[in-house]
């Protein structure tokens, strides 16, 4: 037997598997290199959203069953800076309207 036949199919078979693996690379150069940004804003779609979640605070009440602190809700929030350190006076943001 000719030893150029002998080894033909062992030839096509490797031929075959490095078609594949590069096909292969080609697919997942397009996936991870170019395609990226559309694959990352789809994940974040969706994994992410927006749920407003209502807290309603119950009361606090001693063992006697007396009330000690009651929640309400409220539309103003006060803050007198001279009450507060100077650690807190910086931070609050200049925009925020207070006395």
């Amino acid at each position: 037997m000719n030893t150029i036949y002998q080894y033909r199919p062992m030839a096509v078979f490797i031929g075959g598997l490095l078609a594949a693996y590069a096909c292969l690379a080609v697919r997942l150069f397009d996936l991870q290199i170019i395609r990226h940004n559309e694959f990352q804003n789809l994940a974040h779609q969706l994994t992410t959203f927006d749920h407003e979640i209502q807290a309603p605070r119950g009361e606090i009440r001693d063992r006697h069953e007396t009330p000690l602190a009651v929640s309400s809700p409220v539309e103003t929030i006060y803050l007198n800076l001279a009450l507060c350190s100077n650690h807190i006076a910086q931070v609050v943001p200049p925009t925020w309207k207070y006395s």
